[in-house]
Order: C-alpha cells, then sequence, then structure tokens
C-alpha cells in the first residue's frame, strides 16, 4: 500500500464532534469522497478554537501521509495529513455539483449497505439507509467511567462537548425487492453538527432533528479499536428519488446479477 497520496478536490461529507483522548491531542474526524476514485477517506485533523475547521460542503486538498495517522490507525480508508496543512478551495459547490455527490455515493449504495459485508471486506465506512417514518433520536446522560474522563478534558480544553450520548435508531429501508439482512439498527450519533445545535440551543424538540432531513441517508463508521462497532457520523438529505433511483435500484441489480449468475 502506498505510504503518501495527493488527494485532489476531496469533498467534506460528514464529521464527527471534536474529541481529545487521554494521550492524543484534540483532533476531529471527518469523511471525506474522493471525486475521482468515488470511494470514502477519513483523516483525522488537530483541532482548536483558533483555528478555522473545515465543514460539510467545503472542498479540499492535502498530501495524504500514512505514517501521520492518529493511534496508529490502520483502517484503509484513514489517511493522515502530510504537515497537517491542508487546502479549503474559496470555490463552493452548486447545489449541482451536491446532487451530483449525492448520486455518486447513492449508486455506489450496494458496496456499502451491510455491516456484515463491511466487517468481512475490512471496510470501515458505509451507508445506512432508514425508514424515514421509523427513526427515533434520543439521548441519555449515562456515561462510563471514560466518557466522563473525556468530558473533564473537553472541558479543560474549553471545547464544547455535550453531557448526553445521542442515539439514533429504527428500521432499515425495505421494500418488496429489497430485503436487508439488518433490519434494525440502533447507534451512537456522533454527528458534529447535531452536537452544534445543541451548544447554539437550537434543539427545541429533540424528536424534531430528524424533520431536517426530508430523504435521509446515514454516513457510518467504526472506531480504530472496535472494528466491529459502526457508529452514526452524519446524517446527509438527499435529492427527491434519488434513493430509490440510485441506491436501491443499483442494489436491486447487484443483488438480481447475483442471482442470474
Amino acid at each position: 500500500m502506498e505510504r503518501m497520496k495527493l488527494f485532489n478536490n476531496c469533498v467534506v461529507i460528514a464529521q464527527a464532534r471534536p474529541i481529545k483522548g487521554k494521550k492524543v491531542d484534540s483532533h476531529i474526524c471527518s469523511i471525506l469522497w474522493d471525486r475521482i476514485s468515488e470511494q470514502f477517506i477519513r483523516i483525522t485533523c488537530p483541532f482548536s478554537l483558533e483555528r478555522k475547521a473545515m465543514k460539510r460542503w467545503d472542498i479540499i486538498t492535502f498530501l495524504g501521509d500514512k505514517d501521520n495517522v492518529l493511534n496508529n490507525d490502520t483502517r484503509k480508508e484513514t489517511w493522515g495529513i502530510y504537515g497537517n496543512e491542508y487546502k479549503i478551495h474559496k470555490d463552493k459547490l452548486t447545489n449541482k455539483d451536491k446532487n451530483q455527490i449525492h448520486k455518486d455515493i447513492l449508486k455506489n449504495y450496494a458496496k456499502y449497505d451491510c455491516e456484515n459485508k463491511l466487517n468481512k471486506e475490512r471496510k470501515s465506512i458505509g451507508i445506512l439507509i432508514p425508514n424515514r417514518s421509523t427513526i427515533k433520536i434520543y439521548t441519555n446522560n449515562t456515561h462510563t467511567e471514560k466518557e466522563i474522563e473525556t468530558i473533564k478534558r473537553m472541558k479543560e480544553e474549553g471545547i464544547y462537548y455535550s453531557d448526553y450520548n445521542y442515539k439514533i435508531a429504527g428500521k432499515k429501508y425495505e421494500n418488496k425487492y429489497i430485503k436487508s439482512e439488518e433490519k434494525y439498527f440502533d447507534k451512537t450519533l456522533v454527528a458534529r453538527d447535531i452536537i452544534e445545535a445543541e451548544r447554539q440551543n437550537r434543539h427545541k424538540n429533540i424528536n424534531q432533528i430528524i424533520n431536517n432531513y426530508k430523504n435521509p441517508y446515514i454516513v457510518i463508521g467504526n472506531t480504530p479499536f472496535k472494528r466491529n462497532t459502526f457508529v452514526a457520523i452524519g446524517i446527509l438529505s438527499a435529492p427527491e428519488k434519488y434513493i430509490e433511483d440510485y441506491a436501491l435500484e443499483t442494489d436491486y441489480q447487484a443483488k438480481l446479477q447475483i442471482k442470474l449468475w
């Protein structure tokens, strides 16, 4: 595997909340879509209140460095950033650009739709398409000793960290053609934008959060130390009919080809 690689014009599509480890400085994990290879990649960047952080739909270019990853992360999608320097492009994506990215991600759904498949193929980033009417977002404030230590470290850094654990649960999308191996999901939700909305006191009713996403799909990823445990990193909203026309149709055709073969 190559140890360094130039990534041009990648797009940020999901981000986890900032976090500080016992031996690792404050950082933020971002999931990018590489428009050239049509694949997900993951980067972890140092995070501080003084430095402008990348955000969803930013276009970035960086030199990927496998020798500069945190915690000796060996997941194949994970890249460090050489010199911790990256360029955020001034150009902004148009709605047409964003729609194309949704299309490119969703048409690859068959590669990323099942955690058993992801684990078998040692992939660490995937897509979950929920039945929207079944989605529930909820919180609890029961913390492990490790989580309590994390909250304390974050407050010492002056970086907001929720006192609550967010969860997202529901039933996966199915129809008469598409049947999921894993019918239900209940995942920890670490999406940065959800936590940031809490910080800004924009959560009037937590159950109304999903109303911001008309046609939701969820970007999931595992953790470096629990490879079989996937968390929800971000929620995206696809244009009308994109999920049916690209993700589910592609998945159906892929499964049909397997049966015919």
